[in-house]
């Protein structure tokens, strides 16, 4: 039920990033569960055939009473079919996009750091008609976070990124193999596809340096060791009593089980 809560949620933001990492993600999960058989043994293709049916008559009910659906939608089709036709807000990221390509070509190898995109932008669209005053002055990101690690952190900064999410999905996909439980590879296969629809997303943001993204990072890697540990034994408690705040030390009372004690009785 959450999980289609959150489907109708994320289509009613007509989001045209939100739909496409949607869909890589929901592939990449499907694609996992079937390899490490997770959809066989948890049942999940029925599950599976249940909540689309579901969430396909939920979005019937959005376009038949909400006034406003197909309008958002069309304006979603447009960006990504004719999006010098659409709103605004797509052309304006494309001028963005275009100043952070610019960026690179004249600072290739180490960017012009940090957090300066915004402060070198202007320059790159001050002469274009199209361009309103606000986006001449205003501090804009290039909307797209490959670009904005090239045009800040150049190819070296490139290269180091490109390698932390080499790291990560490898250790995660070995980590897989090893798992010692559904449960992990279910989680395991969750966290992968999560990551590869938030890839995807990022082709049309730039906020990856917020920290909750790393924070999910480190949950997913310490996911990934505990994966293939093996398994604690359970803990027996002592029945010796202990010591509490330097008081008498208080032996417990042993007893004995016997299957035959109340028949003798």
């Amino acid at each position: 039920a959450l999980i289609l809560l959150l489907g109708a949620n994320l289509f009613l933001t007509f989001s045209t990033g939100g739909y496409a990492s949607a869909i890589l993600a929901t592939v990449v999960l499907l694609f996992l569960s079937y390899r490490c058989g997770l959809i066989r043994r948890i049942g999940m293709s029925r599950l599976a055939v249940m909540g689309l049916a579901v969430w396909a008559l939920a979005v019937v009910l959005v376009f038949a009473f909400v006034p406003t659906a197909r309008t958002s939608l069309q304006i979603v089709v447009d960006k990504v079919v004719n999006p010098e036709r659409s709103e605004h807000s797509a052309m304006l990221r494309e001028r963005a996009r275009f100043a952070a390509k610019c960026i690179f070509a004249e600072h290739p190898v180490w960017g012009v750091g940090p957090g300066n995109f915004p402060f070198y932008r202007p320059q790159y669209v001050e002469d274009d008609p199209t361009a309103v005053d606000y986006e001449r002055v205003g501090r804009w990101d290039p909307n797209n976070l490959y670009l904005e690690v090239l045009s800040e952190r150049g190819v070296v900064g490139g290269i180091a990124f490109s390698l932390i999410w080499l790291v990560f999905f490898t250790q995660m996909l070995m980590s897989l193999k090893k798992a010692r439980d559904d449960y992990s590879r279910a989680l395991l296969v969750g966290f992968i596809a999560g990551f590869a629809g938030v890839l995807l997303g990022y082709y049309a943001h730039a906020n990856f340096f917020r920290i909750y993204i790393w924070v999910m990072m480190g949950l997913a890697m310490a996911a990934a060791r505990l994966a293939h540990e093996p398994a604690p034994e359970m803990e027996i408690a002592s029945p010796e009593a202990h010591p509490w705040r330097g008081g008498p030390v208080l032996e417990a009372p042993v007893r004995s089980f016997r299957p035959d004690a109340g028949a003798a009785r």
